[in-house]
């Protein structure tokens, strides 16, 4: 069996500039998130807009946050890779 990893799709500097960089307006993104061709997943659209909701009303409501000193980020890796849980700290 051949596992590959989709996370590494976005990871090469030549299709992605700065692939680790967070930056919600990056034009061009390339990666397979959702699959690709005939693979690709069916709940993709909706999916992304759940995710729009999500962001607008958080941004709404904390737009100024930031990863907790103490608290890197650690991932795990697999066949979908992920973050694994992290601490937010933010004023009130």
């Amino acid at each position: 069996m051949v596992m590959a990893p989709t996370v590494v799709v976005a990871m090469d500097d030549a299709m992605n500039d700065d692939p680790l960089a967070f930056r919600l307006g990056r034009k061009g993104r390339a990666h397979s998130t959702f699959g690709k061709g005939s693979h690709t997943c069916p709940g993709a659209h909706l999916a992304r807009m759940e995710m729009k909701i999500v962001l607008r009303e958080w941004f709404a409501r904390i737009p100024e946050f930031r990863l907790a000193d103490d608290a890197p980020l650690r991932y795990s890796n697999g066949i979908v890779g992920s973050v694994k849980p992290f601490v937010l700290e933010w004023d009130v």
